[in-house]
């Protein structure tokens, strides 16, 4: 956990008061016009009946601004991380910013061999047992992929394993409402009930649109099925501008925040008052190569007024912190992991994730996450 008394008394901002309006009357008119495509049939027929415009054929659900709005209006200031070690933590709170390990690539770095491997639910063990020791650490993500389980459950061997072996507010994704289910019946067999799983969230979730606009069925019926179960949900947009979304930051902006924006319409449609966090890890793409570049200057850029829309609306924030595309521990590791935590903390994310990812967030490192 890291305290903003700590850092320098100074913040970072990169939009205007003007600027932060016009990315929001942008973002109204694309939910108004264009619209968020949801392949849920269940899913599009609940936003429906909220009064949504729906367009049946095509799967996209039109957003007008007081749909919106009252989200927003419902969508609370505050919620609670829980921990299954009795930790609880008020995000968000003055002067505290809590950050995470990274994830959730299928690779690790292995020091003894200075080679990338293959990931394994081992090393998900090994991963969260050394984040728990780490006093830095506020919250883990499940930090890798188990290669070795079936793809069809591996998820859910990551998340019972990181449960396990951490103390620690454990933050995982669902990508289907069985899924989603799963960790809801495994964390109230650990809290006693689900009202207590309420009041004392252990987990929270990581609901990530396909960008531009769009939820796949299994992914927006997990978002559904958690809010309901009152599970804080991050909202986490992954622009690529140049790839996705436009290639300018102001084009990936507007669509990261109507991302956003729509994530959290839905959680509210479902279960007025469900807890929800606004989120961007978005960058660039190579326009030679077209692979996603980490730790860039546009990257920072994008996170950094996202912050500053999330303190628009008034909702948590979360964002990408330290990050690289470095393929060894290097010194090019740590300077693009320091510049790009820094822009973060500076900014005043209450969350921040990164710790001990590698070459774009492509593989975990343990001696990188010390």
């Amino acid at each position: 956990m890291l305290g903003r008394e700590a850092v320098p008394k100074t913040s970072m901002s990169v939009l205007s008061r003007s600027d932060i309006e016009k990315v929001h009357q942008t973002s109204l008119r694309i939910l108004s016009e264009v619209g968020v495509k949801i392949d849920s049939p269940s899913v599009l027929g609940l936003m429906a009946k909220a009064g949504a415009r729906v367009d049946k054929d095509r799967m996209v659900a039109f957003l007008d601004e007081r749909m919106v709005s009252q989200a927003l209006k419902t969508a609370p200031k505050k919620l609670r991380l829980s921990s299954r070690g009795g930790t609880e933590h008020d995000v968000p709170k003055e002067g505290v910013q809590l950050i995470s390990t990274d994830g959730q690539p299928p690779a690790v770095f292995d020091l003894a061999t200075m080679t990338k491997r293959p990931s394994k639910l081992r090393d998900v063990i090994d991963f969260a047992i050394v984040a728990d020791a780490l006093p830095e650490v506020g919250f883990v993500w499940p930090t890798v992929v188990a290669t070795d389980m079936p793809s069809e459950t591996s998820s859910c061997y990551e998340f019972l394993a990181t449960m396990a072996y951490t103390a620690k507010h454990v933050q995982h994704g669902a990508i289907s409402a069985q899924e989603a289910n799963f960790q809801v019946d495994v964390a109230t067999a650990i809290v006693g009930s689900r009202e207590d799983l309420r009041k004392h969230p252990i987990f929270s979730d990581v609901c990530t649109p396909i960008s531009p606009l769009r939820y796949d069925a299994g992914e927006a019926e997990a978002l559904v099925a958690l809010s309901r179960a009152g599970v804080p949900m991050v909202h986490l947009s992954m622009a690529i501008a140049g790839a996705v979304t436009p290639v300018t930051v102001a084009g990936s902006l507007a669509v990261v925040n109507s991302e956003n924006l729509a994530g959290i319409t839905i959680s509210q449609v479902a279960s007025p008052g469900a807890p929800a966090i606004y989120s961007s890890f978005s960058g660039v793409s190579d326009l030679r190569t077209g692979i996603f570049l980490c730790g860039t200057p546009e990257g920072i850029l994008m996170d950094v007024a996202a912050i500053e829309m999330a303190r628009r609306y008034s909702v948590p924030s979360c964002a990408g912190g330290p990050s690289n595309a470095a393929r060894s521990l290097s010194a090019e590791a740590g300077y693009e992991t320091a510049m790009t935590a820094m822009a973060s903390l500076l900014a005043g994310a209450d969350l921040m994730v990164g710790l001990g990812g590698l070459d774009r967030a492509a593989m975990m490192s343990l001696e990188k996450l010390v």
